[in-house]
């Protein structure tokens, strides 16, 4: 997309706003042109709070409703992550040269070589003029995504800071201090003003595409209302009664100082600085008018942390305007709202709806001596609510928890979290309410109370009777059920246990999708994994088996552990796990660590899969990576964990797939045949200093869905198509090969399978095994020899009656090498552990060899040919 207009005029006049300091509200208007700015932003000595400038003229104060024009489009860069820097100076000049855009770089105050921050201004074509009819909600929703455009244009999307992309926001002029005058620059770019048509002309489409979203949202919550009072539509309960009581809901909004639009049919709330009426009212098939806002300054807004989302009534609209959103305030709101408009409604009667004010909640006496009764009507209040579910032996409530991720970064991932007694008390007192006899002469009447706590302990511990559905797993992209079938409705889903926490905007998959929809959508994969420099076509199999294995993993019991390595810091490994996290969870991966300490690995592998998630990324090992449970976690469909402080274990479903990065990687013991490597070499002594153009995770965040389809594309051809060209089944992993292997082979990708034989033969616990059999062969043929001979060689005077074999073992330096290798501790061989090696290894086929065990007391070995 071209962006400089080129009949565009360098020499036109244009207003531009400046201000004494940036604390004043009040500028002064100019007539210029492009020359004098470029002339006027040369860098200044000086402090931080000097003259500043805006991007556009108001009329009389500065501020979104004063707006009346803009000529200059501005993006400020910011490196807000170390690990993480923009273009150098040099490089965004070039870039803007290649655009063909007249700009100017300059670098800001707080500039550095360490904290790189560059401001690029542009000028538009023509004036930017903000219409004052209803069409201005329009323009100003453009206004904001000129320099967002832009900033996507030139690759600089992660650093452009976006609070100032508005037309209103103030700007230092150029300025530095004395002290970093030496890392200041300034470059006047030569081109052609930015086509001011063109980014009106985009930004339109985004303006059309976010009306539609929110359309869609707003149906989905009337929709959704109109379900949840379902039980109301008689008219016979409470809240339709004083629905019924009250003025309409058009006649509140007008007494609450909302606007109504008839072009639009919406309302503007009064509040609102954009000018959009974005406040839909509607009736539904039960008869109830509601409304669904878009206003961030509306208290019921579609993104309030409680009511957001949803459809509100006039009772919402009263109480939110009289007495606030909280949960306090909604209880004495809605008894007030009874007592004022059905003064026949006894206390005890006095409804108490839930937040959508859409039906009843169960009232539940609490009574002491009935504390059964009490938990079971608690229990159904939460169940009907939907808020815990049952995992193994855990009470777990799905949750958006921000973790650690790769270099130093965070990232929102959709986990379980497991449920406390305080956690309870906090869902009862949302999903039901309780109450107590009061205390009176003549002993009649309740009186509200919270949720008693012992009701919650009671619940969390009730693991042989809970009414709560078993859950498996969380995710956060459409997947394929192990029957084959989509899974895109997001919540619980009661056949396979898993639950959606969310869904990408994506296109619908074919039904059923063909041979060429999956070679298709194969290379809409390949094109975001272009630029990491694999080794082999094997490696790349690799990666794309991790995209299908995360958006796919329900579909097979388990699956291989999944290795990034390459031989220097900075090749993408990461990275690479990043774009992987990002098709399949929405997010970047969350890490965790691994260490010599095998009993602190265990605990952080119990709690990665107590979370749910579907991915697993441990970063950076720096050691041979391996053990038991690492083996278990990979090889089996259910793993027993044990929480944190707690000294109960429990099994739970394995639906995770484990990632691994390091820098030249090795793989030791039983972990070997369980894993696929992708090695990279970008083939640089320097490969941290790489860019990469396309951006993968940006591209993947921009349109998650379309690559979450394609992995479902790939996988549910391949079933559809009867599983043709099935390769041999994977011993353990025999789902996956079946389901994801064989699906990359029929495409024409190489087989990732490949590379579990470079994890067998780096693998050090193989190679001295393979050693110690050839040295054995070598010393004592196919003689029987005891581990006491084996051991005499190590000692300096040995026993006086040792064998013959012993002395020659004794002599044997190549043998001698070998068993400290596998038995060696300080300089000495640990007799337990050479028993323990030859007990593990009989009849193992290594080299071509086995070791046997012989008969008689004691014992004795022998190594003969497989």
């Amino acid at each position: 997309m071209k962006f400089a207009a080129e009949w565009g005029d360098l020499a036109r006049r244009f207003e531009l706003t400046t201000f004494a300091h940036t604390r004043d509200n009040v500028g002064l208007r100019q007539w210029t042109c492009w020359a004098e700015v470029c002339a006027d932003f040369g860098h200044v000595v000086g402090d931080k709070d000097g003259p500043a400038f805006s991007c556009a003229t108001f009329d009389g104060t500065r501020g979104v409703a004063r707006l009346v024009g803009r000529d200059l489009v501005v993006i400020d860069i910011d490196a807000a992550d170390a690990s993480h820097p923009p273009p150098g100076f040099e490089e965004l000049v070039a870039r803007l040269s290649r655009a063909g855009i007249a700009a100017i770089l300059h670098t800001t105050f707080s500039h550095t070589p360490e904290t790189p921050r560059f401001r690029i201004i542009a000028l538009l074509s023509k004036t930017f003029t903000f219409p004052v009819d209803e069409s201005r909600a329009e323009a100003l929703f453009i206004d904001k995504h000129f320099s967002r455009i832009l900033a996507d244009a030139l690759g600089l999307a992660d650093w452009a800071d976006a609070s100032k992309f508005g037309a209103e926001s103030l700007m230092l002029m150029p300025r530095c201090p004395e002290e970093r005058l030496r890392y200041a620059r300034t470059e006047v770019i030569e081109g052609y003003p930015l086509c001011l048509d063109t980014l009106i002309e985009i930004a339109g489409q985004r303006w059309q595409e976010e009306k539609r979203r929110r359309d869609e949202a707003a149906a989905r919550a009337f929709k959704a209302a109109e379900t949840r009072s379902a039980a109301a539509r008689d008219g016979g309960s409470l809240i339709a009664r004083l629905r019924d009581a009250m003025p309409s809901l058009a006649e509140v909004l007008h007494a609450q100082g909302y606007r109504y639009f008839e072009r639009d049919r919406r309302w503007l709330h009064p509040a609102s600085t954009s000018g959009e009426p974005g406040v839909m009212t509607a009736v539904g098939s039960d008869g109830v008018e509601r409304s669904f806002s878009h206003h961030a300054s509306d208290p019921l807004c579609g993104s309030h942390p409680v009511f957001g989302a949803k459809a509100h009534d006039v009772i919402d609209h009263v109480i939110a305007s009289e007495f606030g959103t909280s949960d306090a305030a909604w209880q004495i709101g809605i008894r007030a709202l009874a007592r004022r408009y059905l003064p026949d409604v006894g206390p005890s009667e006095t409804p108490v709806p839930d937040h959508d004010a859409d039906g009843e909640i169960p009232i539940i006496r609490y009574v002491p001596g009935d504390l059964s009764r009490v938990v079971e009507e608690a229990e159904h209040a939460l169940m009907k609510a939907g808020i815990f579910f049952r995992r193994g032996a855990v009470l777990v409530r799905p949750e958006v928890e921000r973790r650690p991720s790769f270099h130093g970064n965070k990232t929102e991932i959709a986990v379980f979290r497991c449920a406390d007694p305080t956690m309870v008390v906090d869902a009862l007192a949302r999903c039901a309410h309780f109450e107590k006899p009061a205390r009176s002469k003549s002993g009649d009447g309740w009186v509200p109370i919270d949720p008693p706590e012992k009701v919650a302990k009671s619940i969390v511990v009730r693991q042989d009777v809970w009414p709560f559905p078993q859950v498996t797993a969380i995710l956060s992209s459409p997947t394929i059920r192990p029957d084959g079938t989509v899974l895109d409705t997001p919540g619980y889903d009661a056949a396979t246990g898993l639950y959606l926490a969310s869904t990408p905007a994506m296109a619908p998959i074919p039904a059923p999708p063909s041979k060429e929809d999956a070679l298709a959508a194969l290379d809409v994969l390949l094109e975001l994994l272009a630029e990491f420099p694999f080794v082999s076509d094997e490696g790349k199999s690799v990666a794309l088996s991790g995209i299908l294995s995360v958006v796919c993993r329900p579909a097979f019991q388990v699956a291989p552990l999944h290795c990034i390595t390459a031989p220097t810091p900075g090749s993408g490994k990461s990275y690479l796990v990043d774009v992987i996290a990002a098709i399949g969870t929405g997010s970047h991966a969350p890490v965790m660590s691994w260490s010599d300490q095998m009993a602190e690995n265990e605990k952080r592998l119990d709690g990665a899969f107590l979370d749910g998630s579907t991915l697993i990324a441990i970063d950076n090992v720096s050691i041979d990576l391996g053990g038991d449970k690492l083996c278990m976690a990979v090889e089996r469909p259910r793993v027993r964990v044990r929480r944190l402080g707690v000294s109960d274990a429990f099994e739970i479903e394995n639906r995770t797939v484990i990632f691994a990065t390091g820098n030249n990687l090795t793989l030791s013991g039983d972990i070997t045949r369980r894993s696929l490597i992708a090695n990279l070499d970008p083939g640089q002594e320097r490969p941290e200093l790489r860019q990469f153009a396309a951006k993968p995770t940006d591209a993947v965040f921009a349109d998650r869905g379309r690559y979450v389809r394609a992995a479902l594309t790939i996988v549910s051809a391949y079933i559809s198509a009867g599983r043709p060209d099935k390769l041999p089944p994977l011993a353990s992993f025999e789902g996956w090969s079946d389901t994801v292997r064989s699906a990359l082979v029929w495409l024409g990708c190489a087989d990732p399978v490949a590379t579990m034989l470079r994890a067998i033969g780096d693998d050090p616990v193989h190679a001295a095994r393979v050693e110690l059999i050839l040295a054995l062969v070598e010393a004592a043929g196919t003689a029987e020899f005891s581990t006491a001979d084996l051991l005499a060689g190590f000692q300096r005077t040995g026993p006086v009656n040792i064998s013959p074999l012993a002395v020659s073992f004794s002599q044997d330096l190549r043998l001698r090498a070998a068993i400290q290798e596998v038995a060696g501790a300080k300089g000495d061989i640990n007799r337990d552990a050479l028993t323990t090696w030859f007990r593990d290894n009989q009849d193992r086929i290594v080299a071509g060899y086995r070791v046997v065990k012989g008969k008689g007391r004691p014992t004795k070995w022998r190594v003969v040919r497989a």
